[in-house]
């Protein structure tokens, strides 16, 4: 759910329990499955932790920007990409929102993800969030 303040994130919420996914994975996008409405534009951010506990600092995975159509296509069904880096196996999935409507609204989300495979000279995780 998105903060009942314009353009603040609400809280984290927990998509993916603790110990659920057993191999490290990438987190290759969201799909938006329903919004409480389409007057407003949605961002939303996603994080993992290793532990049962919200994200902390540098554990932001990405972000969408998004909005929804008028009706009768309120939903969206397609995936909408997110760009992360290697999430660690048995790691927890969180998002969050913020809206630009300024009331407390809530969309939900399925997460859409797949098997790291490791490379030859693969770029480390961030030590910091890149921007």
């Amino acid at each position: 759910a998105a903060a009942a303040i314009a353009d603040n994130f609400g809280d984290w919420v927990l998509i993916i329990p603790l110990n659920t996914i057993p191999f490290d994975f990438d987190i290759l996008g969201v799909v938006v499955e329903t919004a409480n409405t389409n007057l407003t534009t949605y961002f939303v951010q996603l994080g993992y932790n290793t532990i049962n506990a919200e994200p902390g600092t540098n554990m932001e995975l990405g972000e969408r920007r998004f909005r929804i159509a008028e009706q009768p296509i309120r939903n969206a069904s397609e995936v909408l990409e997110i760009r992360s880096q290697e999430v660690p196996k048995n790691s927890t999935i969180w998002g969050r929102l913020k809206a630009s409507g300024g009331t407390s609204e809530e969309v939900e989300v399925s997460v859409v993800l797949g098997r790291h495979i490791e490379v030859e000279r693969e770029v480390p995780i961030w030590p910091a969030f890149p921007w």
